[in-house]
């Protein structure tokens, strides 16, 4: 009798965690609106892709210290490969230099507070 009340305990407390966890990651993954991708880096990781017009910028703020990169989509090696751009302090940035890309993701390699990100088109 105990243990199939501790079962039922564990599958209550099992289902919260993952409507706690699907509600985290609704908050801080992207949300895309208008073609922006906004949304929280508290890991590291990639943030969705999207693609960006000449005149896309990048917003970053924190208040810890972060690297991200900005990594572009190659149809040739069907992978994202590092653009070379690399952002480690809060501001907002141009993307393209003028020129158009396919699809551009932000890749997080390290941080030491969330960072929140906007890529805006």
């Amino acid at each position: 009798m105990i243990a199939k009340r501790l079962k039922l305990v564990y599958l209550y407390i099992m289902r919260i965690n993952c409507v706690f966890i699907k509600w985290i990651l609704e908050v801080t993954s992207m949300a895309t609106q208008n073609g922006n991708v906004l949304g929280t880096f508290s890991a590291t990781g990639q943030s969705d892709d999207t693609k960006v017009s000449q005149s896309g910028r990048l917003r970053l703020s924190f208040a810890g210290t972060a690297t991200v990169r900005l990594e572009e989509y190659s149809d040739q090696k069907a992978a994202f490969i590092a653009t070379g751009d690399v952002y480690t302090a809060t501001g907002t940035y141009a993307l393209n230099g003028g020129k158009q890309r396919s699809r551009l993701r932000l890749s997080c390699t390290a941080y030491t507070d969330d960072v929140n990100y906007e890529i805006l088109q």
